[in-house]
């Protein structure tokens, strides 16, 4: 996803594993989200199950920028009481302890916020953007031939599946409206209404 312009933004948690540029709705986090519960005063988001939820996600998803030197872990390791190794423990002094090797973790060589759908993991801080012009890459919305159209209205997929949260053509679209279609590399540039 390509950031062009907008007017809001929000600082989430994401409350479930969304991919980049996802429509999302704000919703309460549980109480115990973070490191010793340190984010439970932030706002989540998700994507929408139902069509009353659709109406409301009017957020698009994006990986919190961040300042950290790559190589990025993806979720970070943590084990919470220890002071060095930034959160690594191969378990030398407890052998108990040990989270090396990393399974279920991905390394990232280029910073997310630099990257074009790419999953944003459940329970990271990430950006809910509001209100502003976006550029939704080739998969990252349910291709349709009206979406060709400049103009055509935009609603956002709640149906159980890959496609929850795209963007997609509606007759009567509440979410906004299809500014340029790129057929040479099939992206589109949507403005979003503020939420």
């Amino acid at each position: 996803m390509e950031i062009r312009k907008f007017s809001d933004i929000i600082g989430v948690i994401a409350m479930q594993d969304i991919v980049e540029g996802r429509m999302v709705m704000l919703a309460t986090p549980p109480a115990d989200t973070g490191p010793f519960t340190l984010w439970s005063d932030m706002a989540g988001c998700r994507l929408p199950r139902t069509a009353a939820e659709a109406l409301k996600a009017k957020y698009v998803s994006g990986h919190a920028m961040d300042n950290r030197k790559v190589p990025i872990y993806d979720p970070m390791p943590a084990y919470n009481w220890i002071v060095r190794n930034y959160g690594f423990e191969s378990g030398q002094r407890n052998p108990d302890a040990d989270n090396l090797p990393m399974t279920g973790t991905t390394v990232h060589l280029t910073h997310l916020s630099n990257t074009v759908c790419q999953t944003i993991t459940s329970g990271t801080k990430c950006l809910a953007y509001g209100g502003g012009v976006y550029t939704i890459t080739s998969g990252c919305f349910v291709y349709s031939s009206d979406l060709e159209t400049i103009g055509a209205q935009l609603t956002v997929e709640h149906a159980a599946g890959s496609d929850r949260g795209k963007l997609k053509y509606h007759a009567t679209g509440t979410i906004g409206v299809v500014e340029e279609w790129n057929s040479d590399n099939f992206t589109i540039t949507v403005r979003t209404l503020a939420p």
